[in-house]
């Protein structure tokens, strides 16, 4: 089995375990846990420049990802393409979509990508529910993108109870 984490908000320092907040560190251990299971499995984000490593038997592929949203939806199609005809994972889990709003439209490219493939998709969202912040800190087009993906996806993800009522 092989699937790819997809987290499209930019992480200050490089993927490990002390690499940000709660979805990063949630990232990290969901991923090296899953490596010691047997799962192959890719992370794929933004650190800033484009580079490809290997942690934790983890294989991290990082790729800039604009704070924009025209700049942001084509990066994003183009790193998961690339991405996918090299390593060909059969699901992709969208990870904290875009709680930024530049970055809002990597959903759209997220789906448009997961259906022309057609490879599962499993959207998790932990400790940033974008649907409770106030608009001025999360503009309606955000909500729209992310009610789609969530509609769209084969499985939804909860980190909490909380969380799950809400969905």
């Amino acid at each position: 089995m092989s699937l790819c984490f997809f987290l499209p908000t930019s992480v200050k320092t490089r993927f490990d375990a002390q690499m940000g907040g709660g979805s990063e560190l949630a990232l990290y251990y969901l991923s090296t846990s899953l490596c010691e299971m047997g799962v192959d499995v890719h992370v794929l984000l933004d650190e800033g420049q484009r580079k490809d490593y290997e942690l934790d038997r983890v294989k991290v592929h990082s790729y800039p990802i604009p704070n924009n949203p025209v700049g942001a939806y084509w990066a994003t199609l183009s790193v998961l393409s690339k991405t996918w005809k090299r390593f060909k994972f059969e699901t992709l889990i969208d990870f904290e979509q875009a709680v930024v709003w530049q970055k809002a439209t990597t959903a759209s490219a997220v789906l448009k990508f997961v259906n022309e493939k057609r490879l599962k998709l499993v959207y998790y969202f932990g400790n940033h529910y974008p649907w409770l912040l106030p608009p001025s800190e999360n503009p309606w087009f955000l909500w729209w993108f992310l009610k789609r993906v969530v509609k769209r996806s084969d499985v939804v993800l909860a980190a909490s109870s909380l969380l799950a009522k809400k969905t």
